[in-house]
């Protein structure tokens, strides 16, 4: 068994950060979002912020929910950033002016997880109410919903191919269903004692599916023969999320009992064990789409980022990336999702059809969306360079 030889703790993100339940690298693997819950005094607030990680800066820092944030992701471009929440919206970023382009509301339940489709074009979001809804980013009009878990469905990631969509779900099972007829084409069923599944995610060549439980396995599936591949076990206890490695060879599972285990997928053996530290419970880990770095979240801590041995130091970003925080608050919009559709309304016309629907947010006033943009918080340093 193999020990932490092959990783190195390369920094920490820290600055005034108590919380952090999820985290997201960008497409070219240079930055970072992370969803975040921020005391300051007696007040608590739910921030998303972006990082660049070479330079180890905070590059933005985007508020506006009112909700605990669930989970964030990068459209697949890097042009857009989501954010989930658990006050039942979503909001779609700008990412290169940190503009807010859509605040989609009317989801009727908790929002815990949204993925981008491979070709950004539609976005799914995971349902606290047993259910997926995909949306057309361009209209912003409601695509499907797919309904048949039982309980809450966790996450909702695409196939690497945009063919398939699977759902994991608090009813112990995943289930895959195809994108042309958005018919349930298999169903997996984790099921271990009564818990359920946290986090689902496909392998790089598309043909598994691994799923992590809350009772402390991580197990993989060949997709086409609904064939157990391997079922990984971890030490006592919750299992939060896992993440395939970019060349499918490893997985990595972030333990509530403060590491991340990376798994070598062939020989179904332990390969690295990352230790968070002491007092932080894992919300999260994830694979930089390079390779390179693996980042891990917490209850209680920093944000820590691990470095491949065999790949060196970090190359940097063009510095005018990282002040790009100054978006107006004028770009903002405000979408509504009825029980069957999503229509997009502009700002300016929010309150009115607020008033005949009855389904539309109110718009922001001048200083809820200025608090709502981006700001730009260059002097954040690493604790650990």
């Amino acid at each position: 068994m193999a020990g932490t030889a092959a990783w190195t703790l390369e920094k920490e993100l820290c600055g005034d950060i108590d919380r952090v339940t999820w985290c997201a690298w960008s497409p070219d693997s240079t930055r970072l979002a992370l969803a975040s819950e921020d005391h300051i005094l007696r007040y608590r607030r739910t921030t998303m912020r972006v990082w660049d990680v070479s330079a180890g800066r905070e590059v933005a820092r985007l508020v506006g929910h009112v909700g605990a944030l669930t989970h964030c992701a990068w459209s697949s471009d890097g042009s857009q950033l989501a954010s989930a929440s658990d006050d039942r919206t979503v909001r779609v970023y700008d990412a290169n002016t940190w503009g807010l382009v859509v605040r989609l509301v009317g989801f009727g339940f908790r929002v815990l997880s949204c993925a981008w489709s491979p070709d950004g074009t539609q976005l799914a979001c995971a349902l606290a109410g047993k259910q997926v809804r995909v949306l057309d980013v361009n209209t912003w009009s409601e695509v499907t919903m797919l309904e048949g878990h039982d309980a809450a469905v966790t996450s909702c990631p695409w196939s690497p191919d945009g063919a398939r969509l699977a759902s994991a779900s608090d009813d112990g099972t995943v289930r895959v269903w195809d994108v042309g007829s958005w018919l349930q084409v298999a169903k997996l069923d984790v099921k271990q004692h009564g818990r359920g599944v946290t986090r689902c995610a496909w392998s790089p060549d598309g043909t598994r599916l691994v799923a992590s439980t809350e009772l402390s396995t991580v197990r993989v599936w060949h997709v086409n023969t609904l064939s157990e591949a391997a079922e990984l076990y971890e030490h006592d206890g919750y299992v939060s999320s896992c993440a395939w490695s970019p060349d499918g060879t490893q997985i990595a599972s972030a333990l509530n009992e403060e590491a991340v285990c990376v798994w070598d997928i062939n020989t179904r053996r332990e390969a690295a064990m990352l230790k968070q530290g002491q007092n932080a419970d894992l919300t999260h880990c994830a694979w930089s789409p390079d390779g390179a770095r693996i980042a891990s979240t917490s209850s209680d801590g920093p944000v820590r980022v691990w470095l491949a041995a065999d790949r060196g130091t970090s190359t940097t970003r063009a510095a005018a990336a990282t002040d790009a925080a100054t978006a107006a608050a004028a770009n903002d919009s405000t979408a509504a999702l009825s029980p069957l559709s999503v229509a997009a309304v502009p700002s300016a016309a929010a309150a009115a059809a607020a008033a005949v629907a009855g389904a539309v947010a109110a718009a922001p006033s001048a200083a809820a969306a200025a608090a709502a943009t981006a700001t730009s918080s260059a002097s954040k340093k690493p604790c650990v360079n």
